[in-house]
């Protein structure tokens, strides 16, 4: 089965998810995940991780990388299944610390806010580091304080996010 995540991750691409896991669960047959997205919104990286792990850890989950992966995509390319995890060679990927981009005034709100994006950013370095094997310290050092952090495939092999860059040839 084919799963594609193209385009802004947002509420739509939490439903695909869900009917691609569904799908995924009847079968015996693995599960690929075509990935080309400039992000959206971090809670579909989270459900995806969610969803899949069973998955994952059986190996059923093979992950491939094409055009750009941005923001929190590049998670759901590194949550496939480990010797699965496939960039090709001319990918682009980029990644940020999730942010808040509209809060209100209040006081109160702005404090809750930032406790869930506290919790968000949290959870992201920690997603990350499950993933790829690296610490949460190394990661925040890439990152931490930069608007986007983008690199090539082989960089992003280097890093642990996938296990292979296709050549295309």
């Amino acid at each position: 089965m084919i799963l594609k995540i193209v385009g802004e991750l947002n509420d739509d691409t939490i439903s695909t998810m869900i009917d691609g896991y569904l799908s995924a669960l009847d079968g015996e047959e693995s599960l690929c995940v075509v990935v080309s997205s400039e992000g959206g919104n971090s809670d579909v990286f989270c459900v995806f991780v969610d969803l899949f792990s069973d998955l994952r850890a059986r190996g059923k989950v093979e992950t491939l990388a094409v055009g750009e992966v941005m923001s929190g995509a590049p998670l759901i390319v590194a949550a496939g299944s480990p010797g699965r995890r496939v960039a090709m060679k001319h990918t682009l990927f980029g990644l940020h610390e999730p942010f808040v981009s509209d809060v209100t005034g209040d006081p109160a709100v702005q404090d809750s806010e930032f406790r869930v994006l506290q919790s968000t950013v949290d959870r992201f370095y920690t997603l990350l580091s499950e993933l790829t094997g690296t610490t949460v310290g190394t990661w925040r050092k890439r990152i931490h304080g930069k608007s986007l952090v983008v690199f090539d495939a082989k960089q992003a092999q280097r890093w642990g996010l996938v296990d292979k860059v296709q050549k295309g040839e």
